[in-house]
């Protein structure tokens, strides 16, 4: 890497006129896409366009005008929530996949609530400013603890694994003409990853405020099962992981009900994981530094190493779905350049803030793995990551059954070859056996059901194991328990 790449690092910020924050405001109220989209999903995804500038702007200026737009802003976003059948807020709209029945979702509510939340822990922080906004930020503390983790909590989207935990959609839905709630369990399925990590941010930005475990306890079962996912590709040090797995027996029937690989057209959704996992670590929870220098490694595969026009492909090297993940800039010399090199080159608003925020914030800190929100040695869960090149999921649906009951087996896999699928004990130390081996087709996959009984005569499974999948010179071990 050339030096004058990396010059600007020692270079003192020069600060330039701010984008005026009413103006600012007044542009995204009128946002044409929220006509065309008023309530629902669509509607918050549209709404939450440019939602960050409002805090990232008064910590790049230090101007409480970009707060007081933010809570008008906010203030407006809370009167389009409507109330559901049992009596939880929500914006509610059109399904996303069935307009013919209104619902809220996770990740609608999540991506504005996170920000609501942002707002509340700068602003009780700062003791200049605590004063003026604390009530504002309490609101929306409790908006968040009742009609956003409570809500979907009490509907029964949650569901704990021997991994983690994580969320599916609902299967209750609010008929539109009558407003009550009509079921289709059919409908249920696991969130894909970037939908579960905007539930994990909401309730670790609670736990940071509040200091109350029942949220750092649900933000790192989220954020451990979605590490446990990550598929670690050994000759080059790095991770990759999928858009979505199944975790339920709903999620799966002969195959996968949703596809399983990194998004083939979307670099937004790894784009935004980065930053959440980014949060999680800065925060103490879940990832340690061999897994940020393990993604910062991803990233820099992916770019062309041009430093002027820079291209990147996607995390699997199949499709030019790439983009940079300046969720990684506190941690990397190359990624912060590439990052203010790109900024330079955008117009708007919204880059303007970003750009000052980079020289007044982001620049004023060396590079460095320094948590932000957490001092000192912090203790993360074990949470292996296994060679898995070659498998592109393996799991045990579900991990936890009673003798007799029938667990089922799916592994992706890259080429043709045998899978072998073994039980060990706890440790992994000890082969208890071979479950199956299955020979798949080019680029398939196995899905098998085994019913827990024994490998061995006369003896007898219960307790906790580890089943091994093998194919090639890929596995994983996922851990299972027997009753």
């Amino acid at each position: 890497m050339p030096k004058y790449f990396l010059a600007f690092l020692f270079i003192p910020c020069l600060c330039f006129s701010a984008p005026d924050p009413a103006a600012y405001r007044n542009d995204m109220q009128n946002n044409g896409q929220l006509k065309i989209n008023p309530r629902g999903e669509d509607f918050c995804w549209h709404a939450a366009y440019g939602i960050t500038a409002y805090v990232t702007a008064y910590q790049a200026y230090k101007d409480t005008k970009w707060l007081d737009e933010g809570v008008k802003y906010f203030d407006w976003l809370i009167s389009k929530m409507e109330v559901s059948p049992d009596g939880y807020k929500g914006w509610v709209g059109p399904y996303e996949y069935d307009a013919k029945v209104d619902s809220d979702c996770h990740v609608g509510d999540g991506v504005l609530i996170r920000e609501f939340l942002r707002f509340a822990e700068v602003v009780l922080k700062d003791r200049s400013i605590r004063a003026k906004y604390e009530d504002k930020a309490r609101e929306y503390i409790e908006l968040a603890k009742k009609h956003y983790i409570e809500k979907w909590d009490k509907r029964g989207t949650w569901y704990e694994y021997l991994t983690g935990a994580g969320y599916s959609t609902s299967e209750r839905y609010i008929d539109q003409k009558t407003r009550e709630w009509v079921t289709f369990p059919s409908k249920k399925l696991n969130l894909p990853f970037n939908k579960q990590n905007v539930v994990a941010l909401v309730a670790l930005r609670i736990y940071r405020i509040t200091k109350e475990e029942f949220y750092r306890a649900k933000a790192e079962k989220l954020f451990a099962i979605f590490k446990s996912r990550f598929r670690y590709f050994e000759d080059e040090d790095r991770y990759v992981w999928n858009y979505w797995e199944p975790y339920n027996p709903w999620d799966i029937g002969s195959i996968p009900k949703h596809w399983v690989s990194v998004h083939p057209s979307r670099s937004g959704y790894q784009y935004a994981e980065i930053h959440d996992i980014a949060e999680a670590y800065h925060s103490g929870l879940v990832f340690e530094q061999k897994d940020l220098e393990r993604i910062i490694n991803t990233n820099l595969w992916m770019w062309n190493k041009d430093e002027k026009n820079p291209v990147f492909k996607s995390a699997d090297g199949n499709t030019e779905a790439g983009c940079l993940w300046d969720g990684l800039v506190d941690f990397n010399a190359v990624l912060r350049a590439l990052k203010k090199s790109e900024l330079e080159k955008q117009h708007g608003a919204s880059a303007e803030i970003e750009l000052d925020y980079m020289k007044n914030v982001t620049l004023k800190e060396p590079v460095s793995f320094k948590r932000k929100y957490v001092a000192g040695e912090v203790k993360i869960p074990a949470i292996p990551v296994y060679p898995m090149k070659d498998i592109t999921a393996a799991v045990c649906i579900p991990d936890k059954i009673k003798a007799g009951e029938r667990m089922k087996f799916y592994a992706g896999c890259l080429g043709t070859g045998n899978v072998q699928v073994d039980l060990f004990d706890e440790t992994g130390v000890k082969l208890l056996g071979n479950i199956l081996s299955k020979t798949t087709a080019s680029n398939g996959g196995m899905s098998e059901s085994w019913d827990g009984t024994s490998l061995v005569p006369e003896q007898k499974l219960k307790g906790r194991y580890l089943v091994k999948f093998s194919f090639k010179d890929s596995y994983k071990m996922c851990p299972v328990e027997i009753e």
